[in-house]
């Protein structure tokens, strides 16, 4: 856990979000800290299975490994491009999602 979780408690975060959040919806009173493949944790250190894969977004699970590597790859060659320009990061994946 990083040194903001530490220093936090469960109660304190849901405090911090009710006085600056967004109030789309009413959260469940667990902060989670961190999540592993299908697994995440409160910053009270309990295990649960994620079984909402944030609403279908995120299906490949928290921390994947190839998800990982390419967002800390990609960006070392170019991190981003406007639209004016054609990356050639975005090639292989045009040419993917057009079969």
């Amino acid at each position: 856990m990083n040194s903001t979780t530490t220093l936090l408690n469960t109660q304190s975060f849901i405090d911090l979000e009710n006085k600056f959040g967004a109030h789309n919806y009413e959260p469940l009173d667990i902060v989670l800290a961190r999540g592993q493949g299908v697994w995440v944790w409160d910053v009270e250190g309990n295990k649960y299975l994620d079984m909402l894969a944030s609403y279908s977004s995120l299906n490949q699970g928290h921390c994947h490994p190839r998800i990982l590597t390419a967002l800390i790859e990609q960006p070392k060659s170019l991190p981003w491009s406007p639209g004016l320009f054609v990356p050639t990061s975005w090639v292989p994946s045009i040419k993917k999602s057009a079969k």
